[in-house]
């Protein structure tokens, strides 16, 4: 597929200039068209000219997802760069940092700046050009079929790239955004029924307090056609639930430096499994070197080349700068490519635990034990021990007693793969985008293991 040769400047002029009483935004029970969309952005760019702030980037950040899904459009409008965070972000960037991280490219071409969603450190920014945006629009529009007569209801954050690709997407196909200001299951389920929503972009668990949500059916609506599940593995017995109720589940893989998905499979009951990413998007080219440590598949980090690259990092001495297409992007996701070019995640290079002298991805220990009787949600997690290195502890939650999780994990792991400790909690703590905080786990784990609660 070949990069679009429209960019996003010109998508919410030509979509208002076509199709002016078409719904463009939907939130908190307001309806805005793409003619009063395009006049709400050219009043907001012309009342920023007058206060002198037409050029260069600008910062946002609002409480509310509506008044920064406005403020992104009128960025786009306009070609400025927004640099877009969370209030809670501690990392700031100051506006003329955010071209200072390329040297090969003008700021003319960068037009999003967006924190990525690590969970280990402080996040970095992603610089991301208008063409690399405009390509992953509607690249992923042409996999999932989306179209102008769809419906995506985004309830994910828009300063994470997940939320800020659906609001570009649905302006690339000239389609309806269903916006919430935050994830309520109910809220949810009442939309999907009532605006006829075709696309929805959930996290894992969202998917699972949709179906714990619905009362006797947790069938979605004809109108569904796809639930893309994205920021974290899904588990086989979370993908039973749902496909047992009728939901078309489809998973993706990427991240901010690639702005957005650039993998996309269909799970089905047959043939797909956990870690089971698909075929990379058109254009796209992944590859997995070979092993030196004669350790097989799925123990490297996964290459990606392509148009969807960023163009280097915000923070100064973050990273080198890139040339689009020009630049093997070296992810830090761990995986192997199958016979037909699939796309297979192993884990994190990030999240490698080193016990008894053997690398453990927890990832792998956490699908085994996901699929215990009574288990909500499992984390793998380490505590120091002089003896192992590092002496493995599962935190789960829901209501699966720890007698029956050793029992489980006896039977199903072996060595050095199998857990020395357990513990319950109620809730395992996540970002924003519903990853697991593998940090704060970490940091909590002794205070967990004082109560007692290892078999």
């Amino acid at each position: 597929m070949m990069r679009p040769p429209d960019l996003p400047g010109d998508w919410l002029k030509r979509a208002a200039a076509r199709f002016p009483a078409r719904s463009a935004l939907v939130c908190s029970g307001n309806t805005v068209s793409y003619g009063s969309l395009a006049a709400r952005v050219r009043d907001l760019n012309s009342r920023a000219a007058e206060y002198g702030h037409r050029r260069g980037p600008a910062m946002l950040a609002s409480a509310r997802r509506a008044d920064m899904a406005l403020a992104l459009h009128a960025c786009l409008a306009a070609g400025r760069i927004a640099l877009v965070h969370s209030r809670r972000s501690h990392q700031i960037v100051a506006d003329r940092k955010c071209v200072q991280g390329s040297r090969t490219l003008s700021s003319e071409s960068i037009q999003l700046c967006i924190a990525t969603s690590g969970t280990t450190a402080r996040p970095r920014f992603a610089m991301l050009s208008r063409g690399a945006l405009a390509w992953s629009a509607h690249a992923v529009n042409e996999r999932l079929q989306f179209d102008d007569s769809g419906a995506w209801l985004n309830c994910l954050p828009l300063h994470h790239i997940a939320g800020a690709s659906v609001l570009l997407r649905c302006l690339a196909a000239r389609a309806t955004m269903v916006l919430h200001e935050r994830f309520d299951a109910e809220s949810v389920l009442r939309d999907l029924t009532g605006r006829g929503i075709t696309h929805i972009s959930l996290v894992p668990a969202m998917l699972d307090r949709l179906l714990d949500a619905g009362d006797s059916d947790t069938s979605p609506p004809k109108s569904l056609k796809v639930a893309l599940i994205g920021g974290g593995p899904l588990s086989r017995s979370l993908a039973e639930r749902a496909l047992a109720a009728g939901w078309p589940l489809y998973v993706s893989w990427g991240m901010t430096e690639t702005a957005s998905a650039v993998t996309i499979a269909r799970v089905d009951s047959t043939e797909w499994k956990p870690g089971h990413v698909g075929q990379p998007l058109p254009g796209i080219r992944l590859d997995v070197r070979g092993s030196p440590n004669g350790k097989g598949p799925g123990t490297d980090r996964i290459g990606i080349r392509g148009p969807c690259l960023m163009s280097g990092y915000a923070t100064v001495g973050a990273g080198p700068p890139a040339v689009p297409g020009q630049r093997r992007f070296l992810s830090r996701d761990l995986g192997y490519l199958d016979a037909r070019g699939a796309l297979h995640l192993t884990g994190r290079a990030d999240d490698m635990l080193v016990t008894g002298g053997e690398n453990v991805r927890p990832e792998r220990i956490e699908s085994v034990l996901s699929a215990c009787p009574g288990i909500r949600d499992v984390a793998i997690s380490a505590l120091d021990d002089p003896v192992w290195g590092k002496r493995l502890v599962a935190v789960a939650t829901g209501p699966v007693s720890l007698e029956a999780l050793e029992d489980w994990s006896r039977k199903r792991l072996a060595g050095a793969q199998r857990p020395r400790g357990f513990v319950k909690v109620r809730q395992l703590p996540r970002n924003d985008l519903g990853k697991l905080d593998r940090k704060r786990i970490e940091q909590c784990l002794p205070g967990w293991i004082d109560k007692g609660n290892t078999p």
